[in-house]
């Protein structure tokens, strides 16, 4: 799909970059997921993935992994397949 036009400034900031999906919480990792939350939000889907997503990055943020993992890779790829 294409970029929803409310988002595309935060394309912009990750367009043409490479994003390591497994750096949860780093720079562009949080640019890409700013851009996957806005298109979600402007085409109403993929709330399940986000909120998934979402839970993911607590649990990393504050005890350091989630199901026995120290990163949201899977988690951001499925919302990345989703989301364009």
């Amino acid at each position: 799909s294409s970029i929803a036009p409310k988002c595309s400034k935060l394309y912009t900031a990750v367009k043409r970059k490479k994003v390591d999906l497994h750096a949860t919480g780093n720079e562009q990792n949080n640019a890409l997921l700013a851009l996957l939350q806005c298109q979600c939000k402007a085409n109403k889907y993929c709330k399940d993935i986000e909120k998934k997503y979402s839970v993911c990055h607590k649990n990393i943020m504050g005890t350091g992994s989630y199901n026995g993992r120290r990163n949201c890779g899977e988690e951001l790829h499925e919302l990345l397949e989703c989301a364009v």
